[in-house]
């Protein structure tokens, strides 16, 4: 009987399949471009923090939200 737990061979996976990431000019660019969204959202949400901890017009739980969300739609 068949184990009911999925491994790397079941998806074709090992550590000797993987390619290492061509750095042409494309791929560069978008390096750059997400590094550098991904750097625009946690100014957003330090600015947030700070705002809240140090102004009279204190920002609202939802807009910790949004930077939060593209943080995490990034990452993963």
């Amino acid at each position: 009987m068949a184990s009911k737990w999925l491994t790397l061979k079941d998806y074709n996976l090992s550590w000797n399949s993987t390619k290492p990431i061509p750095w042409n000019l494309k791929n560069r660019f978008r390096l750059i471009l997400s590094i550098s969204c991904l750097l625009i959202n946690a100014f957003q949400l330090v600015d947030i923090i700070y705002r809240y901890f140090n102004s009279s017009d204190q920002p609202t739980p939802s807009d910790f939200y949004a930077p939060l969300l593209n943080i995490a739609s990034f990452v993963s």
